[in-house]
C-alpha cells in the first residue's frame, strides 16, 4: 500500500480559510505561527480540553496539596512521595494522549474539515503507544547531544520536531516518524529554530 505522505493530505481548504503555507510560499516563523493561530483560535475549546486533559494530574495534586480534596484521602498528611511520583507518571501519559489529538486536530483544520474533538480524542488513544516511544526516544537523544557542548542537542531538537505530526499523519511507526521529520524539516530549520527560541522564552 502506497504511504500516504503531509504532502498529499493537504487540500485546497474550504471557502474562507486561508492556505496552509507551503515551501514554495517560503516557511518561515511568522507563516507557521499565523496557521498555528488560526487553528487554536477556530478551534479553542477543543484544544483548551485536550490541553487540560493533559495537566489534569498536576491540577488534581495541587488541590489536594491545597487541602480542597482533602476529604478524599483523610487531610494533606496523607500526602507523600507516592501521590508526587503518581502525578508526574499521570502527566507524562496524559501528554501522550493530548499531543497526537491535538496534532490530529491541526490536521483536519488544514486539510479543510471540520474538527471532530472525540475523533481528535480517538487520535490521541490510537498514537498513545507511538507517542510516548517518539518522546523517550527523542528525549534521550537530545539529553545526550546537549551533553556534547549543547549545539548538537539543539540541532537534534529541530530535527526532531515534527516527528509526532509525522507519526499522526503519516500513520508512521516511532523510529519511522522521527527518521521523516529529519527530512521534514531539512530547509526550515531556522525558522523551527526561531519557534523554538519563541516558545522556549
Amino acid at each position: 500500500m502506497k504511504q500516504v505522505k503531509i504532502e498529499d493530505r493537504l487540500s485546497v481548504p474550504e471557502a474562507g480559510r486561508p492556505a496552509p503555507p507551503s515551501p514554495s510560499d517560503g516557511l518561515g516563523v511568522g507563516a507557521i505561527l499565523s496557521l498555528s493561530f488560526q487553528a487554536l483560535f477556530a478551534n479553542f475549546f477543543s484544544f483548551a480540553a485536550l490541553s487540560f486533559l493533559a495537566v489534569s494530574p498536576l491540577v488534581l495534586y495541587s488541590l489536594s496539596l491545597s487541602g480542597d480534596l482533602s476529604f478524599m484521602y483523610g487531610g494533606t498528611a496523607g500526602l507523600g512521595w507516592q501521590a508526587t511520583f503518581a502525578a508526574i507518571f499521570g502527566l507524562m501519559l496524559f501528554t501522550q494522549i493530548a499531543y497526537p489529538a491535538i496534532a490530529a486536530g491541526t490536521l483536519q483544520y488544514v486539510t479543510g474539515r471540520k474538527i471532530d474533538f472525540f475523533a481528535m480524542l480517538r487520535a490521541g488513544l490510537r498514537f498513545f503507544l507511538p507517542a510516548l516511544v517518539i518522546a523517550i526516544l527523542t528525549s534521550l537523544g537530545t539529553s545526550i547531544g546537549m551533553l556534547l557542548f549543547v549545539v548538537p542537542g539543539l540541532i537534534l531538537s529541530v530535527m526532531w520536531m515534527v516527528a509526532l505530526p509525522a507519526a499522526v499523519a503519516e500513520r508512521l511507526g516511532p523510529l519511522q516518524a522521527i527518521e521523516r521529520s529529519g527530512d521534514l524539516t531539512s530547509g526550515y530549520r531556522w525558522p523551527i529554530f526561531g519557534i523554538f527560541l519563541i516558545e522556549g522564552g
